[in-house]
């Protein structure tokens, strides 16, 4: 699959506000009106360094240490080092435009990174109020039906490992469950849940109300959907035996099957209560 890789000239990170003005020219040519490079199979990669003497040079990409959630290592690139910095400059609305043009250029960077993927990791890395717009943009992947289920999960982990569990990292997890589950979004839930602190987090009354929160706004946003499905996928079989209210053993678990047993309106005698 045939990649075209863009270099971004930023001779020091105070021309960020013009090389993000690049950027959203370069998304214009790319695009060619039909949010694709020329071809369905083209990729757009954006490479970010400094030109000296007709010679480019890619900038190092962080020393960050960061994992998914299965442990493989997030891969970082030069687009990762310029939009953590670009975090840290005061550029009123610019950055987040340039975020939801490349969002809704329906570009992808690789086979499986839809544009803006490696920008939001550098930017959460910045500071947690990238959080929420990084939720927004998941949401965009969704209604283009680009939702990556190998690099969208590489922001959530970022979030996670940075700032443990918050209001809104419990959002971006709920996001995971239900509108953007993908094909192993059940799964990376049940590993965010046993792998990184989650029930603990949850014996906080106010986070679990939070998660309580987003978890029944992901399952009313929904259309049409298999609910029983996207439970099972999260490792909670709405046929396969229930624990009876209040006995379900953790903060997470007892949310879970109290919102199983609201929304699916099971007849008592589908329920095997143990």
């Amino acid at each position: 699959m045939a990649t075209k890789h863009y270099t971004v000239d930023l001779q020091n990170i105070d021309s960020v506000s013009e090389t993000l003005k690049a950027i959203q020219n370069l998304l214009d040519r790319a695009g060619s009106g039909n949010g694709r490079t020329g071809t369905e199979e083209e990729h757009l990669s954006l490479v970010f360094g400094s030109q000296e003497n007709g010679n480019f040079t890619e900038f190092a990409p962080p020393s960050w240490h960061l994992e998914t959630q299965s442990g493989r290592p997030i891969p970082l690139t030069s687009e990762h080092t310029f939009f953590h910095a670009a975090g840290g400059f005061d550029i009123p609305g610019q950055i987040e435009e340039t975020l939801e043009r490349m969002g809704e250029s329906m570009l992808m960077e690789s086979d499986t990174a839809p544009l803006g993927s490696y920008a939001f990791v550098g930017l959460i890395m910045a500071g947690p109020e990238w959080i929420r717009p990084y939720a927004e943009y998941l949401q965009i992947l969704k209604r283009f039906d680009m939702f990556s289920d190998t690099e969208e999960t590489d922001g959530i982990s970022a979030a996670i490992q940075t700032y443990g569990w918050t209001e809104d990292t419990l959002d971006l997890l709920a996001i995971r469950m239900f509108s953007c589950q993908g094909h192993s979004g059940g799964e990376a839930f049940q590993v965010f849940r046993d792998e990184f602190g989650l029930n603990d987090a949850l014996e906080d009354d106010e986070l679990l109300g939070a998660f309580e929160g987003a978890l029944r706004r992901e399952i009313e946003e929904l259309e049409d959907a298999d609910l029983e499905s996207y439970f099972w996928s999260c490792g909670y079989d709405p046929r396969g035996g229930a624990p009876a209210q209040g006995e379900a053993g953790t903060p997470c678990d007892e949310v879970i099957w109290n919102l199983i047993r609201e929304y699916l309106v099971l007849d008592d005698e589908d329920y095997e209560y143990y």
